[in-house]
């Protein structure tokens, strides 16, 4: 009974389309002869748009080979209440010559995933390093004892 009454509604009731693309039919193409341009000037490479997405971030542990834990601090305003609201996020990173220390701001690009975790690599370390302290820490009560 209900699959009839939906088949009498369907034919009694028709739906044009809003226009000739949507029915199918093909969009002539304008000819090269016609336009005025020359077709070297006409003729536009094809670009193709990749989604890049960089953060930034503090290197927090490089305690695994060739990975850093990076983390990134958001500030974004609540729905409702418009508060802005601070989180905190940590990414494994991929550092293939171990470059990053403790402490260094990086920066991350997304990229094929290189491990079941690391998804990001490392492009570039923006936070200098001061020559004799490897991580812009102090040094450690055992070194500073053995100094003096």
């Amino acid at each position: 009974m209900a699959a009839s009454l939906a088949s009498s509604f369907a034919s009694s009731v028709r739906l044009a389309p809003a226009s000739s693309f949507l029915s199918g039919e093909r969009i002539p193409q304008p000819s090269a002869a016609a336009s005025s341009t020359p077709a070297a000037v006409s003729a536009s490479p094809v670009v193709r748009v990749v989604a890049v997405r960089k953060i930034q971030g503090t290197v927090v542990s490089t305690a695994n080979d060739k990975t850093a834990a990076v983390e990134v601090k958001r500030i974004y305003p609540h729905k409702l209440y418009k508060k802005r609201i601070a989180s905190v996020k940590r990414y494994q990173a991929h550092d293939p010559e171990n470059q990053c220390r403790v402490g260094d701001f990086v920066t991350l690009a997304k990229c094929a995933p290189v491990s079941k975790t690391k998804k990001f690599v490392i492009m570039d370390i923006r936070t200098p390093r001061v020559a004799g302290q490897p991580s812009g820490l102090p040094p450690l009560q055992s070194e500073a004892a053995a100094q003096s």
